[in-house]
């Protein structure tokens, strides 16, 4: 508004205080001609009412497009026009500071109103008293010079902003150093504040109270106050939540493109997630965080869910999920169900999860976790990322198998033939019970397998990947010869020590042979029998140590019984993880330095059998007969190699026990009295290096 009278903008005019009436009459329906009493005064009062509009055009064009740059060396006052090249910034004018005008450190001392900021390359900071702030109310549709706060250098804000343009506002920060807030801001209206990395990061420090919606850019934009905000939009980039009230307590959280990252928050934020149409769901958790959604995730379209690469975990609750596209893992996520494809799941109604972002060859875990009781799923499981870069399963079932019938997939773009590794590990069980080959489209990926952790896990298919199979823990057992490529050529496959490699009934004994001499066992790794399918009688070549210092050992899987009708000389350790081993002689074990019963792992003896002789001991739980199949007594000795173990389980029937040796002994717990005695104690101390897997993986 002006405050001054006409003569005084327009001194050069003279103006006549006499008033002029003007009147008119119609000539026709379109045209009036204006009559006049004085023409002289007329025609000088028209021309002073059109210098007047010229004038006030040109104040108000110049109010609204006028900038006015930091120049002070020394002052730092806002509203000190000096320190201005063009005034203090007028209310709709945009304030531009760059260190080569002066100090760039303006103060608000008594709350200012600008149009718009922008902060040129260096180090700036904007401060207010207490109070006091700033109020800025130019707009902006998109990221850019234009933005209604741009900065291209290392900016802080910390006076208070209120963003009063009533219409969308935007701020941007180019390379060249991040930009802080802060102060509070806060913005009444409902129209949007788009707030763009463009290139460096932008944090909020303060407290943010937005009507409307708050969106990302290009960049990350990283929050930690307590803010509360009409609606979020990650239409890009995305946000990093550094507090647990980082987006309040109400308001749509949509995802549209960008990504959220649970940075030093785990808030359940599930409930009000939203999506855009055909986008993802775009959820990163970072290390030492697990991150639970309970609610269920709809989908809008052919839009997934993925999994960022951040270290932390991030637990998918519902079961009740049914987004449609694709997951994909990066990072470790933990799900109780898989799903079949088009049913509803923790992981949607997809039909395929990429172990890995396609096109990516960011060094991520790439690792699903599996926490349920067991299934068959008929989705793909799919190697994706480029690089050399594989993906991991994590089995960590308490009981049950996790079953994935279908072959094994690839979604890599790079055209270089990289090999990738498809990890199995947990604590649980699993199968693989589709084809596990390279990649088809791409000459030269191959593919490898690599068993780890303490789980069982099977290969069923028939396979045909032309990478090597690595056992280093756990048991990895194959249904057939032809699930594992290679069995019979020499540096295809490797078992680690307390690793074991067990194989179905379908391998006849004398292949079980070939591959016991084929295959690098390392020393005390095993080699042994799935009995999951039925029982089975062993009666081929002894199993032997290898050469002549690599000791190795027996493993017994499955619920049925394995009947061993040879005199072993292996020396390595002997473990039942579940069912019967029946020795068919007595002596089928006798060189063996110890018998780990796991779960429900029995040590049993052939109706033929009345005595038998281990070198170490026995330790587990499971509960030890000393009688064979036809109900006679068996004479069990044990200790003779000078070995420690305890013994927590029962002996019962009509045999007896012999401990030999120099090892110490003793008696964890009572043992019922037997119906003759026993010659020595029944349970010594050992000690055993590498546990065996549970039962629960081969029920």
């Amino acid at each position: 508004m002006l405050n001054h009278p006409v003569s005084s903008l327009f001194p050069h005019m003279m103006f006549s205080e006499t008033p002029v009436v003007l009147r008119s009459h119609r000539v026709n329906a379109t045209k009036t001609v204006i009559a006049h009493l004085r023409p002289r005064r007329v025609w000088r009062s028209i021309a002073a009412l059109v210098w007047l509009a010229v004038g006030l055009a040109a104040c108000l064009a110049g109010s609204a497009h006028a900038q006015s740059t930091w120049i002070s060396n020394s002052g730092t006052t806002w509203d000190t026009a000096g320190n201005w090249n063009n005034g203090v910034p007028l209310a709709a004018g945009r304030a531009t500071f760059a260190t080569a005008s002066g100090t760039a450190n303006p103060f608000i001392a008594t709350s200012a109103t600008a149009g718009a900021l922008t902060f040129s390359s260096g180090t700036f900071t904007l401060s207010a008293a207490a109070g006091q702030s700033l109020t800025l109310t130019g707009t902006s549709e998109v990221f850019g010079a234009t933005s209604t706060i741009v900065t291209s250098g290392t900016t802080t804000i910390s006076a208070p902003l209120i963003f009063g343009g009533n219409g969308i506002q935007s701020m941007r920060a180019n390379a060249g150093g991040p930009l802080t807030f802060s102060g509070s801001i806060t913005k009444s209206d409902l129209a949007d504040l788009r707030i763009n990395g463009g290139g460096s990061q932008i944090t909020v420090s303060g407290n943010m109270t937005v009507a409307g919606k708050v969106l990302s850019g290009a960049n990350t934009v990283i929050l930690s106050g307590s803010n509360t905000v009409g609606s979020w939009d990650l239409a890009g980039g995305g946000f990093t939540l550094n507090s647990d009230n980082a987006m309040g307590s109400s308001g749509a959280i949509n995802f549209d493109g960008g990504t959220l990252l649970f940075n030093q928050t785990s808030v359940d934020l599930s409930s009000r997630f939203t999506v855009s149409t055909n986008q993802s769901y775009g959820v990163d958790v970072a290390a030492g965080r697990t991150v639970t959604f309970s609610s269920s995730l709809a989908g809008n379209g052919t839009g997934g869910f993925i999994r960022g690469g951040g270290a932390g975990t991030l637990i998918l609750a519902s079961s009740a999920n049914s987004f449609a596209g694709p997951v994909t893992i990066r990072g470790p996520l933990s799900v109780a169900g898989i799903g079949n494809s088009g049913d509803n799941s923790p992981l949607g109604t997809t039909g395929t999860i990429n172990l890995g972002l396609p096109g990516s060859a960011a060094p991520t875990s790439n690792l699903l976790i599996y926490t349920g009781n067991g299934e068959t799923s008929n989705k793909v499981i799919s190697l994706s990322a480029n690089g050399g870069i594989g993906g991991t399963i994590q089995a960590d079932n308490p009981s049950g198998v996790l079953r994935f019938s279908s072959n094994l997939g690839f979604s890599s773009t790079a055209a270089a033939p990289v090999a990738k590794t498809l990890t199995l590990s947990g604590s649980g069980a699993g199968e693989m019970q589709g084809t596990i080959g390279d990649n088809p489209a791409l000459g030269g990926r191959t593919t490898s397998i690599t068993k780890s952790g303490n789980s069982i896990w099977t290969l069923s298919g028939a396979n045909s990947y032309s990478g090597n199979t690595s056992i280093s823990g756990g048991v990895l057992s194959i249904a057939g010869t032809a699930s594992l490529p290679g069995w019979n050529t020499a540096g295809r496959y490797t078992v680690a020590a307390g690793a074991a490699l067990t194989v179905g009934n379908a391998v006849s004994d004398a292949d079980f042979s070939t591959i016991r001499t084929t295959g690098s066992f390392a020393t005390n790794a095993l080699i042994g029998f799935d009995t999951t399918a039925g029982d089975r009688t062993y009666a081929g070549t002894p199993l032997a140590n290898i050469g002549t210092g690599t000791a190795i050992g027996l493993m017994k899987i499955g619920s049925g019984t394995l009947t061993m009708n040879v005199v072993n000389t292996y020396t390595g350790p002997t473990g039942v993880n579940d069912g019967v081993l029946r020795l068919g002689v007595g002596d089928a074990i006798a060189t063996s330095n110890g018998v780990a019963l796991s779960g429900n792992g029995q040590l049993g003896f052939a109706s033929t059998v009345t005595s038998a002789t281990v070198a170490g001991l026995i330790t587990g739980t499971a509960p030890m007969a000393l009688q064979n199949d036809a109900s006679q007594a068996v004479a069990l000795t044990l200790g003779g190699g000078n070995v420690s173990g305890t013994y927590a389980g029962n002996f019962t029937g009509l045999g007896s026990l012999v401990k030999l040796g120099t090892a110490p002994s003793r008696s964890p717990a009572a043992v019922p009295t037997p119906a003759r005695p026993r010659s020595a104690a029944a349970c010594s101390r050992w000690a055993v290096q590498t546990p065996w897997p549970s039962a629960a993986a081969t029920s």
